[in-house]
């Protein structure tokens, strides 16, 4: 059975994990009683989303440094 966890409460539990908190997932689990590989999972994605998001704020300052405006840095359409 799979039981869903709304993203207000899923955000909660992220932020607790995460610094400045760091909270053991172990010890989440538990508070929480939710099983550990889903924590897991969840801090896992968390951080894929987040260092994708450090990335494209990165290209975009690049993109600014030099002067390229969104549209003038997008490739070409043969």
């Amino acid at each position: 059975m799979s039981t869903k966890y709304s993203k207000k409460f899923k955000s909660s539990v992220i932020a607790k994990l995460l610094p400045p908190h760091t909270v053991r997932v172990p010890d989440m689990v538990k508070e929480t009683g939710i099983p550990k590989d889903t924590l897991y999972t969840w801090k896992s994605k968390y951080r894929n989303i987040q260092s994708e998001a450090q990335s494209a704020g990165r290209q975009l300052k690049q993109r600014r440094e030099v002067g390229c405006s969104d549209r003038d840095c997008l490739p070409q359409r043969s």
